[in-house]
Protein backbone atom coordinates (compact mmCIF):
# COMPACT_ATOMS: atom_id res chain seq x y z
CA UNK A 1 0.00 0.00 0.00
CA UNK A 2 0.79 3.73 -0.75
CA UNK A 3 -0.22 6.74 0.68
CA UNK A 4 1.32 10.31 0.82
CA UNK A 5 0.38 12.00 3.69
CA UNK A 6 1.87 14.35 6.46
CA UNK A 7 2.84 12.01 9.69
CA UNK A 8 0.57 11.46 12.84
CA UNK A 9 -0.56 14.78 14.25
CA UNK A 10 -0.23 16.69 10.80
CA UNK A 11 -3.50 17.82 8.46
CA UNK A 12 -3.65 14.30 6.66
CA UNK A 13 -5.83 11.59 8.00
CA UNK A 14 -7.25 11.24 11.28
CA UNK A 15 -5.56 9.56 14.72
CA UNK A 16 -7.59 6.31 13.76
CA UNK A 17 -6.22 6.25 10.01
CA UNK A 18 -2.58 6.29 11.52
CA UNK A 19 -3.42 4.12 14.51
CA UNK A 20 -5.07 1.43 11.86
CA UNK A 21 -1.57 1.97 9.30
CA UNK A 22 0.48 1.03 12.35
CA UNK A 23 -1.29 -1.65 13.78
CA UNK A 24 -1.83 -3.52 10.04
CA UNK A 25 1.03 -2.48 7.96
CA UNK A 26 4.71 -2.37 7.88
CA UNK A 27 6.15 0.86 6.94
CA UNK A 28 9.01 -0.25 4.49
CA UNK A 29 10.24 3.36 3.45
CA UNK A 30 9.59 7.13 2.99
CA UNK A 31 10.40 9.10 0.11
CA UNK A 32 10.76 13.08 0.06
CA UNK A 33 8.38 14.45 -2.22
CA UNK A 34 7.74 18.04 -3.53
CA UNK A 35 5.63 20.00 -0.39
CA UNK A 36 3.52 23.00 -0.36
CA UNK A 37 4.27 25.51 2.13
CA UNK A 38 3.71 24.59 6.01
CA UNK A 39 3.17 20.81 5.15
CA UNK A 40 5.61 17.74 5.94
CA UNK A 41 3.77 15.47 3.23
CA UNK A 42 6.09 12.58 2.11
CA UNK A 43 5.32 9.09 0.08
CA UNK A 44 4.88 6.06 2.46
CA UNK A 45 5.40 2.37 0.86
CA UNK A 46 3.67 0.22 3.55
CA UNK A 47 3.42 -4.01 3.23
CA UNK A 48 0.11 -5.45 5.30
CA UNK A 49 1.17 -7.41 7.87
CA UNK A 50 -2.62 -8.69 9.77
Amino acid sequence: MTAIGEPCGGVTGTAGLHRYLETRFELLGTLVIPQFPRTRDAFHLYRRVR
